[in-house]
C-alpha cells in the first residue's frame, strides 16, 4: 500500500466517523441542547478562533514532530474529547466539541504537508490530492446518511459517543504511515501565497455552507434529516465515483479551472432559496459537488506547490487556517443571515463565490 493509499485509507476512516456528527453539530446544538441560532453563530465564532491557533500551532508542531506523529496524536486525542462529551453537561459538550475541532485542523495540516513530502509537479499534486478525496468521501458518503437516522433515533449526544469510539479504529493504520520532519522557522508567507490566501478565504466561506447552513435551511422547509443524510450521501458518492475521473482531465491553465469551479458554486448556492422539495434539493447538490471536485484539489495543490519544502508544515498551517476562517465565518454569516430568509442569505452566499472567481483571475 503506498503513501497516498495510505493516506486515502485513513482519510476515509475519520471522515465516515466524523460525518456522523459534523453535519449536524449546529443543528443538534440548536435542536437538541436548546442553543439559540444566535449561541450556534457564537459557537461557530468560538470554533474559528480554537481552529485558527490550532491550525497555527499544528504547522510548527508538524515540521517539529513530524507528520506521522502529529496525525496519531491528534486523531487519538480527538476520539477521547467526542467520548467524554456524552458523560457532559450542554457546557461541557460544546467545550469538547470545539476541542475536537481543534484536533482535526492538527491533523488536516500534517495530512496536507505529508501529501507535499512526495514531490512531483503540479499535476501529480491534483491526482493525489483527487485519491484521496475519494477515500475522505467514501466515508462522507456513508456517515451523514447514517448520522441523520442516528440522529432521530438516538439523539445528539449519543452519537458523538459513536463517534468518539469508531475513530479509534483509524490510529493504526494513521502510525503505519511514513514520517517527515521539517525545519520550524518563524516567517511570513511569500506574497504569491499571501495574494492566493485572498480568494480562498472567499471560496471556503462558500464551501461552509455544506454544513449547518444548508442542515437548517432544508429542515426548514420540511425535509426531514434523515433525507438531508441522503444529500450528503449523494455528495460523497459523487466524488467517489467521479472525483479521480475530473481530477485527471484538470490541466493546462489551472486559475482559469478554479475560477470555473466557484463560478458553479456561486450559481448552486445562489439558487438554494428556490428549492422547495428534496428532489430540487438533490438536483442543486450534484451542482455543489460538481464544484467540490474541480475547487478542493485544485485549492490544495495550489497551495502545496507555492509552500517552501522544508517549512511546509507551516506553510499547510497558514492554509489551514485562512481556510477555517473561510469555513466558520460561512456558517456564522448564513446563522445570521438566515434569520432573513433565504431570499437574502443565499444569493449574498453566491455573490461571494464569484467574486472569489475573478479575484482568483486577478490575483494569481
Amino acid at each position: 500500500m503506498n503513501h497516498v493509499t495510505k493516506l486515502a485509507f485513513s482519510g476515509g476512516i475519520r471522515s465516515l466517523t466524523s460525518s456522523l456528527i459534523w453535519p449536524y453539530i449546529g443543528f443538534g446544538l440548536y435542536r437538541y441542547l436548546g442553543l439559540s441560532l444566535v449561541q450556534v453563530g457564537q459557537f461557530y465564532l468560538t470554533q474559528l478562533v480554537i481552529s485558527s491557533i490550532a491550525y497555527v500551532i499544528g504547522g510548527y508542531l508538524t515540521d517539529y514532530l513530524g507528520r506521522r506523529l502529529v496525525m496519531t496524536l491528534a486523531t487519538s486525542l480527538s476520539s477521547l474529547v467526542l467520548t467524554l462529551a456524552f458523560f457532559l453537561n450542554t457546557a461541557g459538550v460544546v467545550g469538547m466539541v470545539l476541542l475536537q475541532s481543534g484536533f482535526s485542523s492538527i491533523y488536516a495540516v500534517a495530512n496536507m504537508a505529508s501529501v507535499g513530502d512526495m514531490g512531483g509537479n503540479f499535476k501529480q499534486l491534483v491526482r493525489s490530492f483527487s485519491v484521496i478525496r475519494v477515500g475522505i468521501n467514501a466515508g462522507w458518503a456513508i456517515g451523514p446518511a447514517i448520522g441523520g437516522v442516528l440522529l432521530g433515533e438516538i439523539g445528539f449526544k449519543p452519537l458523538l459517543l459513536l463517534g468518539g469510539v469508531l475513530s479509534v479504529v483509524a490510529i493504526p493504520f494513521v502510525y503505519s504511515l511514513p514520517d517527515h520532519k521539517g525545519r520550524v522557522k518563524f516567517f511570513f508567507p511569500s506574497r504569491k501565497f499571501t495574494l492566493f490566501l485572498i480568494p480562498t478565504l472567499l471560496t471556503f466561506t462558500v464551501m461552509g455552507q455544506l454544513g449547518f447552513p444548508l442542515v437548517t435551511y432544508y429542515s426548514g422547509l420540511g425535509i426531514a434529516v434523515w433525507q438531508v443524510g441522503l444529500l450528503y450521501a449523494v455528495n460523497g458518492g459523487l466524488i467517489i465515483f467521479l472525483q479521480t475521473w475530473i481530477g485527471e482531465r484538470i490541466s493546462g491553465n489551472y486559475r482559469r479551472w478554479i475560477a470555473v469551479g466557484m463560478t458553479i458554486y456561486s450559481l448552486s448556492y445562489g439558487v438554494v432559496f428556490l428549492v422547495n422539495d428534496f428532489w430540487e434539493a438533490l438536483l442543486d447538490v450534484v451542482g455543489i459537488t460538481i464544484a467540490e471536485m474541480i475547487v478542493s484539489p485544485l485549492s490544495q495543490s495550489i497551495s502545496t506547490s507555492l509552500a517552501e519544502g522544508e517549512a511546509r508544515g507551516t506553510y499547510s498551517g497558514i492554509y489551514g487556517l485562512v481556510t477555517s476562517m473561510g469555513r466558520t465565518l460561512g456558517s456564522s454569516m448564513s446563522a445570521f443571515l438566515l434569520t432573513r430568509g433565504g431570499e437574502v442569505a443565499w444569493p449574498t452566499v453566491g455573490g461571494i463565490g464569484l467574486a472569489s472567481a475573478i479575484l482568483y483571475l486577478a490575483l494569481i
